[in-house]
């Protein structure tokens, strides 16, 4: 019995590492995304689409003028 509960402990304890492994692997990838691929950061997508919001009638405008 109680050499089940050792290995039980020691599978708890290998699972949370893996875990842990595979969650900072993971954020690694996505900085390493985000340094390659700096023009597309996730926190300005939003800004992004205001301001095109705010352009599209003025290209509007320069269209029906031209």
């Amino acid at each position: 019995m109680q050499s089940y509960l050792k290995k039980d402990k020691v599978g708890h304890k290998f699972a949370a590492f893996c875990l842990i492994i595979f969650q900072t692997q993971m954020t690694l990838i996505i900085q390493i995304k985000n340094i390659k691929n700096p023009r597309h950061p996730r926190h300005l997508r939003h800004p992004r689409q205001s301001d095109s919001k705010f352009k599209f009638p003025d290209k509007l405008g320069v269209r029906v003028k031209g």
